[in-house]
């Protein structure tokens, strides 16, 4: 059938195309240039197929070829002898087998099936006619060919083959005009398709977001364009796609993406200026050359074992200090496996002392050796290693042929006042000019000096008495000395965080202490009563969080480990400290667009119907705004949704917010966890109305009140619905201010599914809800995602209480690992930012779990093509029609969806 169909088919075309097409809108004048268009097309050709290939993308899809797939169609019509021209191919159709294959194949693509699959045949020939005309077809025509295609007489590839055929075979004059449309289009395609493949970008160009850019590129151009003018919107459309590409794009902040660093601790410098650094938390050795790249020279990111081997197949525990000999050999204290290991300038680790996890206090050769808890670390001029065993409340000393001997230390702390060489729990470790060994003891609030002959004696800090007092001497107090490092003047500089973790809204001391040659206490950086805070600036306003590792280098800057903010600071000569590197960017305030932007612990995100972001900016007590381009703005305790959104003389503070949501009115809701309240700000210009912890009544009569507002979520009628972290249950809010209990029973944890207060939550952060009024909450502390029907009960939807981890799968077969935010599209899939395992997750509404962005495994924000890499995933949102905006770290990412 199909070799009687196909001469009719081309001479009916020309028919159509000569006879009736010239009343369709075509001018009848005759373009310029046609002919040097078309053979640019020829020229551009990276093969004989080039042309035919593209002419293939642009009928049926209506877009230039990508550089895989022209490639691939090209060896595949090379390998089927398929002749080059369109006219032959065209023929080829009914009498080669393999070409047939290969242009059916186009009908049964997964782009054919999103652009036709619900549409008519005749939606069809009428797009492959604009594809190739610019317009659509005559009556006659447009039945002619969609009969022909439901009669199974033609395939869709072989008809938009044969259309773009027999256009190029109308020699009318219309047909003229329609030639040189047809050619400038496959010109700028060809040039598109050169310049995306001989770009970096050439993988974002997939998908049906980047289809549709390219198409509406495409469309653009007609019989008479100018194409010499044409390529600053080819190169302008790459551009877009690449943006808007399927993958993860900053919209704000500075995430620092290249960067892997969590928990940094040790440091030691080379003559190079490399500095060299331990990563506690990632269980790394990592190098940082001067201009800030960071490499991973040994361990595993992530990985917490022992293996000696070469570089990323070498395996450590916690390592904590790090030290170089005069070889260039890296010691590392790997605390986790109470062992010292040897890295040498090739890579190769080793382990030079004590049996991995064999934890003791024997001395000895080797593994003959033992240790406790090695932490600080540092060599003398001899190459001799100097350690804090910081449990046993010693300073081993380990040779280089790896004989170990205690130098100082009694065996653990002294129930009265120590004696000079009794520690607590020695921790920084350095050396000054002359050889003199300084000890920052952290239990005891002590600095201790011990000369080259081996005195032992306290030069700064009584035994016990803990402060921050400056002074002379034992006047002086310290809180937890820990890092220690000393200039060229022989000042000594200790870290002196709380002795205690504290929350962040606790009050701390987080400073820097200097000991003067004379042994006068100042303190350098850092305030007394603050809370852990991270600016960098001049000293007098500089803030850290703790910090367990300084080096001074030789051109007298002072690096400082922020183990809190996983960051290098750096402090220069004058003053100045500023942040050399960050795992996920500066902690700050800063309006600005893109990446000028700063945030400080972003969470609650949501979109307005402008397509504004507004993001809880948590620890800055903050809301901001985001526009469309990127732009950042803000004023400190105020919500603003414009530039001229003011409360006239007044400002709101708020107390960390967190969870957003918008009503149908344009009214914002916001859950401010810190103040206990909920607030509700209208679209004009007014202070917030406060929803207070002392609401209503509801729980048994008893008061309503919030503890720990963190999710909020509002449906058509109003209603907010509102999980209270610490109290471990799910509110219902009326418009009112009236609150009632919905699901869980607060103040007892738990992960019951049953209704109302029969079940139980932990720690439940974000919500969502949809049309139905069902709401789907994220319970962290059970690393489940749970279910409540407008009724108030509670199933759980996916992952299993108890079984936190990483796995796909469906329901309770799929794991997580504190999931944090939730959000629904329209089709009613959830996706959740889970935060522990650095992804994002979609739950289809058969509760199906796939992992939709971010690597499993990967701690670190990598922007570009899927999956790419999250740090800390906290809330997100969805856009129509396949966006999620999502907070992670200090920074908003977009994620585009494929």
């Amino acid at each position: 059938m199909q070799r009687i169909v196909r001469p009719i088919l081309l001479t009916c075309l020309t028919c159509l195309l000569g006879a009736f097409l010239n009343g369709c809108g075509g001018n009848s004048g005759r373009p310029e240039a046609q002919n040097k268009h078309a053979s640019r097309a020829v020229k551009q050709a990276a093969s004989p197929y080039a042309t035919v290939v593209q002419e293939l993308y642009v009928a049926y899809f209506g877009r230039p070829a990508d550089p895989g797939g022209l490639a691939n169609f090209e060896n595949a019509l090379a390998g089927a002898g398929a002749p080059a021209g369109i006219q032959d191919l065209t023929a080829a159709y009914a009498s080669n087998k393999q070409v047939q294959s290969l242009i059916d194949s186009f009908g049964t693509s997964k782009e054919s099936q999103t652009l036709y699959g619900s549409g008519s045949t005749q939606d069809f020939v009428t797009a492959v006619f604009t594809h190739v005309l610019g317009r659509a077809p005559l009556s006659e025509g447009l039945s002619y060919w969609s009969g022909a295609i439901d009669k199974g007489t033609l395939s869709k590839g072989d008809a938009a083959l044969a259309i773009m055929a027999g256009a190029l075979a109308n020699t009318t004059v219309q047909g003229q005009v329609d030639t040189a449309l047809i050619n400038n289009r496959l010109t700028v395609a060809a040039d598109f398709t050169a310049e995306l493949a001989n770009g970096s970008t050439s993988d974002t160009y997939s998908g049906a977001a980047a289809a549709g850019t390219a198409r509406s590129m495409l469309s653009q151009v007609g019989a008479y364009t100018d194409i010499s003018q044409f390529a600053a919107v080819i190169t302008s459309t790459i551009g877009t796609i690449a943006t808007n590409s399927p993958g993860i794009h900053l919209v704000a902040g500075d995430i620092r993406a290249g960067v892997n660093l969590l928990y940094p601790t040790g440091m030691v410098q080379d003559a190079a200026g490399n500095m060299y650094v331990t990563d506690q938390t990632n269980n790394t050795v990592d190098k940082i050359t001067p201009d800030g790249t960071l490499t991973i020279i040994a361990g595993s990111p992530g990985v917490a074992d022992y293996a000696d081997g070469t570089g990323t197949a070498a395996r450590f525990n916690a390592p904590w200090g790090i030290g170089m000999d005069s070889h260039g050999n890296l010691f590392v204290a790997d605390d986790g496996n109470a062992v010292i290991r040897k890295i040498t300038p090739a890579g190769v680790v080793s382990t030079l002392a004590g049996s991995p996890k064999g934890f003791g206090q024997s001395d000895g050769t080797g593994t003959a050796a033992s240790f406790f808890t090695p932490t600080g670390l540092v060599i003398d001029s001899r190459d001799n290693i100097y350690v804090a065993d910081t449990e046993n409340s010693y300073i081993r000393k380990v040779t280089p042929a790896g004989v170990v001997t205690t130098v100082i230390g009694t065996g653990g702390p002294c129930d009265s006042i120590p004696a000079r060489g009794c520690f607590g729990a020695p921790l920084g470790l350095t050396f000054d000019a002359a050889g003199n060994l300084y000890v920052a003891d952290s239990y005891y609030g002590t600095v201790r000096k011990m000369t080259t002959n081996g005195v032992v004696s306290i030069i700064a800090g009584t035994p016990g008495v803990h402060g921050l007092d400056n002074g002379v001497g034992a006047a002086a107090t310290f809180n937890s000395p820990s890092a220690i490092a000393v200039d060229a003047a022989g000042n000594i500089f200790v870290s002196d965080p709380p002795r205690v973790a504290m929350q962040y809204y606790d009050m701390a001391d987080f400073t820097i202490r200097k000991i003067s040659p004379d042994g006068t206490v100042s303190t350098f950086a850092g305030s007394k009563s603050t809370f852990t805070q991270y600016i960098d600036g001049p000293l007098a306003s500089a803030r850290f969080g703790y910090v367990y590792g300084l080096l001074f280098d030789k051109n007298g800057t002072l690096y400082m480990a922020d183990s809190t903010y996983s960051t290098i600071r750096a402090m220069d000569t004058a003053g100045n400290v500023s942040t050399f590197v960050s795992r996920y960017g500066f902690p700050g305030s800063a309006n600005g667009t893109g990446q000028a932007a700063d945030f400080f612990q972003p969470t609650g995100i949501v979109a307005d119907a402008s397509g504004n972001l507004y993001v809880s900016d948590t620890r800055n007590d903050t809301i901001r705004k985001i526009t469309a381009s990127g732009e950042v703005t803000t004023k400190n305790g105020e919500v603003q949704f414009g530039m001229d959104y003011f409360y006239g003389t007044q400002t709101f503070d708020l107390a960390g917010p967190t969870g957003l949501a918008f009503d149908q009115g344009g009214n914002l809701y916001l859950a401010d966890h810190a103040g206990n309240s909920i607030l509700v700000v209208p679209p004009t210009p007014s202070l917030p109305r406060i929803l207070n912890r002392n609401a209503s009544s509801d729980i048994g009569g008893s008061t309503s009140y919030f503890q720990d507002p963190s999710g909020c979520a509002v449906d058509a009628a109003g209603t907010i619905y509102l999980t209270d972290t610490t109290s471990g249950d799910v509110r219902k809010v009326a418009p009112d201010g009236s609150s009632t209990l919905l699901a869980g029973n607060p103040g007892h944890p738990g992960s019951a599914d049953g209704s109302g207060m029969a079940a139980a939550f932990n720690a439940p952060t974000g919500i969502a809800v949809d049309a139905a009024g069902n709401a789907y909450v994220a319970d962290s502390g059970n690393n489940t995602i749970r279910k409540i029907t407008p009724g108030g009960a509670v199933t759980t939807l996916a992952g299993k209480a108890g079984a936190g981890g990483y796995a796909d799968g469906n329901g309770t077969a799929a794991a997580f690992n504190n999931p944090i935010g939730v959000t629904l599209d329209a089709g009613g899939n959830l996706y959740v930012a889970d935060s522990g395992n650095n992804i994002i997750r979609k739950i289809t509404p058969a509760s199906m779990v796939t992992t939709v962005a971010g690597t499993y495994g990967t701690a670190r924000n990598i922007l570009g093509p899927m999956p790419g890499g999250l740090y800390k995933p906290q809330y997100l949102t969805f856009v129509w029609p396949s966006t999620l905006y999502v907070t992670t770290a200090n920074a908003v990412v977009r994620v585009n969806l494929p």
